[in-house]
């Protein structure tokens, strides 16, 4: 092993100090690292090959047991499965996910974005102000459609304290990963800590619960309708919710799901969705602003296949903008939601000749391999053109993984690049962007995903 670390204080190295103590062990000591927390023992690796290794295996798909944390309040769902049930749960949801069904989304996802585009018309040619609360907005309202069938001033609509606890429960869990003498339940359980999730997840099982119930009658109705109609098209909506596809498993009894295991993966998919769509749009705004000539090959790329503001943008055109996304991809490449993932192992593998021992957890720094030299020659530089076909052709696969990689990557990787590429596409046709705030002096912080400290600060000026 390259090098032998022990943490005295986890909440200082992987919060006040965010990545770079990590960042800057890797460039010293090399890409296999192994630390000490407490009694808990982890190896840290920052090389392609051997995320290859730990995230191809269909045996070593288990996530360490910091993850269990997350099950007070998301259970058993597909991100926190043990593996022995991962698979039938991936296989279930798999449909959710098919490109029909995606592309049925896209109205939803276009939709909320163009609300979004007005509600950004009174930040216009104005001062600086910050964009990610508004993109957040936006994205959390998407997931919750998409994923509950939730419409704006529905009854059933969640309540508007539910993205509030999201950030609370999420704060919560991080705040505990970094405390190892709470690791042991019956250690946390005695403390304020623990009383205040209890009461955030209650909150949020409560709100889910409602919408569930809410959908269930409303499907009752519709169904009831369309008899009477004797025309099954009749009262149909377009697409089927995450919500609408677990629902109709549950009463075709094709699979055995409680109205609780409903919830968790409903639940899931909305924690999992909206802070990671959310970091991504911003940061390509953000980044774009600072560079003035990618902004204009972008706007070129979208005058030429989307000429008009009022245009209809649709799933063919998003296809053919390449160069838009060359620039997501960069951002995902330098700003990666989660920066790192980890495993813990069933079997023993071999890393530079090491032995790593069964039970051992492995975190693999997504952040790290992002900005290896070895593939990327200026890495800490945004630059578009390293997702050019002739640059992308020969590179590790392993190289760029912002959905994780292998057969326990994320689920829903294609819509969010549909959702990320139809908002920025809407913003760059409609908007010129200026970021105010130094590259050099924006703060990034880690909890589950990467967020800004202090906001994305831009101004925008309308185009036409």
């Amino acid at each position: 092993m390259n090098i032998t670390v022990h943490i005295v204080n986890l909440r200082n190295i992987l919060f006040l100090e965010r990545l770079e103590k990590f960042q800057e062990w890797f460039k010293s000591f090399g890409h296999l690292i192994r630390t000490w927390i407490g009694p808990v023992c982890a190896v840290h690796v920052a090389n392609a090959d051997h995320a290859q290794t730990i995230l191809s295996s269909n045996v070593n798909i288990e996530k360490c047991f910091q993850y269990s944390f997350g099950r007070l309040w998301l259970g058993n769902c597909l991100t926190l499965a043990a593996s022995e049930n991962w698979f039938e749960k991936r296989n279930l949801l798999t449909h959710a996910f098919h490109a029909t069904v995606l592309n049925d989304f896209f109205d939803t996802m276009l939709k909320n974005c163009q609300i979004l585009m007005k509600s950004l018309e009174k930040e216009a040619d104005l001062d600086e102000f910050d964009i990610f609360p508004h993109i957040s907005d936006c994205t959390v309202n998407t997931v919750a459609e998409t994923a509950m069938n939730i419409k704006p001033n529905a009854e059933s609509r969640l309540d508007a304290e539910y993205p509030k606890n999201l950030h609370e429960f999420s704060d919560l869990l991080w705040k505990r990963i970094l405390n190892p003498l709470v690791y042991l339940n019956f250690m946390y359980a005695v403390t304020e800590d623990y009383k205040k999730v209890m009461k955030v997840i209650t909150e949020l099982k409560r709100m889910s619960l409602k919408v569930i119930k809410q959908r269930m009658v409303e499907r009752k109705i519709e169904s009831a309708v369309s008899e009477k109609a004797n025309n099954t098209s009749f009262g149909r909506q377009k697409y089927k919710a995450v919500l609408d596809l677990l629902l109709d498993r549950h009463d075709e009894g094709k699979y055995p799901l409680t109205l609780e295991e409903i919830r968790e993966e409903v639940d899931d998919f909305m924690f999992a969705g909206s802070d990671p769509l959310t970091l991504t749009i911003s940061m390509t705004i953000y980044l774009i602003g600072h560079h003035p000539e990618v902004q204009d090959k972008i706007h070129a790329e979208l005058d030429s296949l989307f000429p008009f503001e009022d245009s209809s943008l649709n799933v063919q055109t998003l296809a053919k903008l390449k160069y838009l996304d060359c620039a997501i991809k960069e951002t995902m490449r330098l700003y990666p939601p989660v920066p790192f993932i980890a495993r813990s192992l069933k079997e023993p593998v071999i890393l530079d000749n090491h032995i790593i021992p069964r039970g051992t957890t492995v975190a693999i720094h997504i952040h790290a391999i992002h900005r290896s030299p070895e593939f990327y020659s200026n890495p800490d530089k945004f630059d578009p053109s390293n997702f050019f076909p002739e640059n992308e052709e020969n590179r590790h696969p392993f190289a760029y993984i912002p959905f994780s990689g292998g057969p326990r990557n994320c689920i829903g990787f294609k819509f969010a690049k549909m959702e990320i590429k139809t908002a920025l596409a809407l913003f760059f046709k409609k908007y010129e962007v200026k970021s105010t705030t130094p590259i050099e002096d924006l703060s990034m912080f880690t909890e589950i995903f990467q967020k800004p400290e202090n906001g994305i600060m831009v101004k925008i000026r309308r185009r036409h």
